[in-house]
Order: C-alpha cells, then sequence, then structure tokens
C-alpha cells in the first residue's frame, strides 16, 4: 500500500457540540473560535469542586482506521496565577481514553483507570506509549478553579500528532464509498410465489435467485386489491405467513435487497456477471487547489516541532451506475440511489475519520435503453469536496533561541498547576526562520483571568 501520509495532525473540536460535560452549566464555550472556560455562578465566582466534585470535560472520541502509533500530546490553554496564598492553584489535568474506558499513567504504563489525573506534561512525556490497537482515542479533561472560586483555568485547543499507514485513493474508494453504498443502499425488489400446495410458509431460500434479500417488507396475494399483508417473519431460509393460502394462489413477495457493489473507474467497458448491481465509474477531479496553509505541533518532549505540509484539496467527481434485468428493479433501484444522495451530506473517512461533504449534482441519467438481454442502465453523479491529500512528509524542526534576543528561551513546559500555558509558535516561513525574526506568541484573549504571554521564538531549519 502506498503510504502517502506517514504522520497526521488532529485538532480535536471545541464546539459545545462535539463535547460532553459532567456539569454543562459550570462551563462557557465558544464554539467559533473552540475555546473552553468555566462559567460563574450567581456570587460572581467559580463552582468549587468541594460542591459539585469534578468538573469535566470529554472529547468526541476520534476514531481513524489507520492509525498505527500515537506520537505527540500538545495542548493549549491559560492558566492564571492568583495570590500565592489560596491553598489550591487552578489547574488543568487529563486522562486519556480508548473510546471504552479511561486510562491513567500510574509511572510506569497506562493502566484503566477513572478515579486518578495525569498532569499534562505526564501525558505529553508518555503519550507514545499510548496503545493505538483500538484505533480510538478520547480526552478527558479536568479543570480546577483556585480555592476562592476567583480564577479558573481555560482550554484554548487540544492536538495529538499520529502514525498511520494511510493511501488517499484506498480509504476514498474501498475504506469509505464502497462500505458506504453496501451499507446505505438497498432497493425494493420483488418477485411472484406461484403456490403449487397450500402452505404457510414460503421456503425462499432454497432457491437461487440473483437478489441477496436483506429484509422482507410485505406478502400479499397478487389479485388481493387491498393487498393484505400477510407476513410475519424472515429467517434467512423461510417467510412465515399470518395464515395459510391456497394451492395456485400467487402471492407477491416484496422486499430489500443488497446489490454487488464493483469498482470500474476510468474504463469504458464493464462485463457484467450478476445484477442487480452497483458500480462505481468516472472518477474525475474537477477542482484542486494547492494553496492550503500547513500544520505544526510543537513536541514537549523532545523539543522540536513536528510540521504538516499543507494539503492538495480536490473535489472529486463520480458516476454511480445501476444495472438490472428489469425495468421495475431499475425504477426502485436509482430511486433508492437517490435518496443515498439526499440523504448523506457527509462521507466520514474511515482511515482518518474526517468528514467530506457529499454533493449530488444531476438527476438520474438513462444511460441505455434495454437490449435483448433485458438490461437496463441509468446513473447519477455526485461530488466529494474538500478531500485532503498530502504528498510531502511531515518534517521537524527544532526551536531555538533567537540570536536577536539571546534571552529568549523556548516555549515553556506544561505547568502542572498556575502559570501561561499557551499555544507552542507556527514554525515560520520567510517570516521567521528565513530573517532571524522573533515570533511573537501571546495568550488568546481571556475570559476570566489577568491572562499572560509565552515568549518568542524562531525556529531552525536543520533537524
Amino acid at each position: 500500500m502506498a503510504r502517502h501520509l506517514a504522520s497526521y495532525l488532529k485538532r480535536f473540536s471545541l464546539a459545545r457540540a462535539d463535547l460532553e460535560f459532567s456539569h454543562p452549566a459550570a462551563f462557557t464555550v465558544d464554539s467559533e473560535f473552540g475555546i473552553v472556560g468555566m462559567a460563574k455562578d450567581a456570587t460572581g465566582k467559580f463552582p468549587l469542586p468541594s460542591i459539585y466534585e469534578e468538573f469535566v470535560m470529554r472529547t468526541n472520541v476520534y476514531s481513524p482506521a489507520a492509525i498505527r502509533s500515537w506520537l505527540v500530546f500538545y495542548p493549549s490553554a491559560d492558566i492564571p496565577i492568583p495570590d500565592p496564598e489560596v491553598d489550591q492553584m487552578p489547574a488543568l489535568d487529563f486522562r486519556l481514553s480508548d473510546g471504552v474506558g479511561d486510562y491513567w499513567w500510574d509511572g510506569t504504563a497506562w493502566v484503566p483507570n477513572d478515579v486518578n489525573w495525569n498532569t499534562g506534561e505526564e501525558v505529553a512525556e508518555h503519550f507514545s506509549e499510548f496503545s493505538a490497537d483500538a484505533h480510538a482515542i478520547q480526552i478527558a479533561v479536568r479543570f480546577t478553579p483556585d480555592t476562592n472560586g476567583h480564577y479558573a483555568p481555560v482550554l484554548y485547543g487540544l492536538k495529538v500528532l499520529g502514525g498511520f499507514a494511510h493511501d488517499p485513493h484506498d480509504d476514498l474508494i474501498y475504506r469509505t464509498l464502497v462500505p458506504a453504498l453496501n451499507e446505505g443502499v438497498k432497493p425494493f425488489g420483488r418477485l411472484i410465489w406461484e403456490c403449487e400446495s397450500d402452505m404457510d410458509t414460503l421456503p425462499i431460500g432454497t432457491f437461487e435467485l440473483p437478489y441477496v434479500i436483506e429484509a422482507v417488507d410485505c406478502v400479499y396475494v397478487v389479485d388481493d386489491p387491498t393487498e393484505a399483508d400477510l407476513f410475519v417473519s424472515y429467517d434467512g431460509t423461510n417467510i412465515a405467513l399470518s395464515e395459510a393460502v391456497a394451492s395456485g394462489t400467487s402471492l407477491m413477495v416484496r422486499f430489500r435487497y443488497n446489490p454487488q457493489v464493483a469498482v470500474m473507474t476510468d474504463v469504458d467497458f464493464i462485463e457484467v456477471g450478476q445484477t442487480p448491481m452497483v458500480y462505481l465509474e468516472n472518477e474525475r477531479v474537477i477542482k484542486e487547489s494547492r494553496f492550503g496553509s500547513r500544520d505544526e505541533i510543537y513536541d514537549l518532549v523532545n523539543e522540536k516541532f513536528h510540521v504538516m505540509p499543507p494539503a492538495v484539496v480536490r473535489d472529486i467527481q463520480y458516476r454511480i451506475v445501476v444495472v438490472t434485468d428489469g425495468g421495475a428493479d431499475q425504477r426502485w433501484a436509482i430511486d433508492e440511489l437517490e435518496r443515498f444522495v439526499a440523504k448523506t451530506p457527509q462521507l466520514r473517512s474511515v482511515a482518518l475519520d474526517e468528514p467530506y461533504d457529499l454533493v449530488g449534482i444531476t438527476s438520474p441519467v438513462i444511460m441505455n435503453s434495454p437490449n435483448a438481454a433485458n438490461l437496463h442502465r441509468s446513473a447519477v453523479e455526485f461530488v466529494l469536496k474538500n478531500v485532503p491529500f498530502w504528498f510531502g512528509e511531515t518534517t521537524e524542526k527544532h526551536a531555538v533561541t533567537s540570536p536577536f534576543e539571546p534571552d529568549v528561551p523556548k516555549p515553556p513546559a506544561i505547568p502542572s498547576g498556575g502559570g501561561s500555558w499557551t499555544e507552542a509558535p507556527a514554525a515560520p516561513g520567510k517570516s521567521g526562520s528565513e530573517t532571524g525574526e522573533t515570533i511573537p506568541v501571546a495568550a488568546p484573549g481571556d475570559l476570566n483571568s489577568p491572562g499572560g504571554s509565552a515568549p518568542g521564538v524562531i525556529v531552525s531549519e536543520s533537524n
């Protein structure tokens, strides 16, 4: 498999809709800018843990199938420094989760634990030892105000870097689109059952049918104008009826089936081995942008930046073709394809667990008239928008002291409580490393405290 992306940087969403809170009313969230803080109560103070137990925020569960190892953890926050005489300083603490249970670093290993907490520095130092076998991660954050309720931490962002085995084309088609079609496209089919004897069970599974039946919708007598439903159950082999029907009765059986899904892109013919079937053809890039922005994460343990190159962002057009051997099957199948496109505004990349917008662009197109074999072909077209492709590897750049301001240190380590804790500076382009200028780093607008600032740094071009 071609590994176009060796590592991937994930920014967790801090929008309220994507977060879980132990006490929702105790938190304030700026969903537009991704800022999470604590809300003051009626007395003008932050609620105290002694009254409300712990104040915990959880991110959504990030589940990339292509993850092979977790590499770097970096949060961005502001922890104000209150009166030094308080008994307890404001703090942010963390646990990791694999989507099933929480884990705590006990000094030796990550162990299941939903009681104890780690500092951000502990998590950063041992993040690479957290297992990626579950292909999922969630971050739990505990917010603790100072003893008097005057100051509370503010969270501005959470980033993680992981090592991935990922090919964008395999992910788009075989991991994401084909499974989505298998799961989401289940057209109606029908057949007529001629009863050769009195029967209350139809052994449909004993006959070779062109359909893989997913579920039976209804069974009724063909000549019954009311179409009274006789269906009771279907066990994969037999259809049970609510009453016995006489020999010579014709029954209409309507069901949903799973069509065969095939991939045949950029060819002008396909040999149809089974109908009904659905296949993809004419993958075509209709828009491409190469002017993205790079992203980076600061590695506190190794004191260096991991810089992710800009992505090539593409809109990709696909055509889905449905082939059936009957006009009724064709109408039902193309209706189901239209419904699939209409009800699927987004597809999530299975490899990266990131959403791509899906937009239908045409009405169903009748591609040909039925031939001697009574085969019918129709198609719908849609576009997957803003699909990123990375063709460069993540690079490393070390933070060093500015030659013009030799007393300016590297980004601060994560404090266990109290102090300014801000976003690591971006690895610079021409305005930084190539000119020798310092890059100022300041805490974002504070919600509830005096705030702070971090020193400027520059980035070395050598690894």
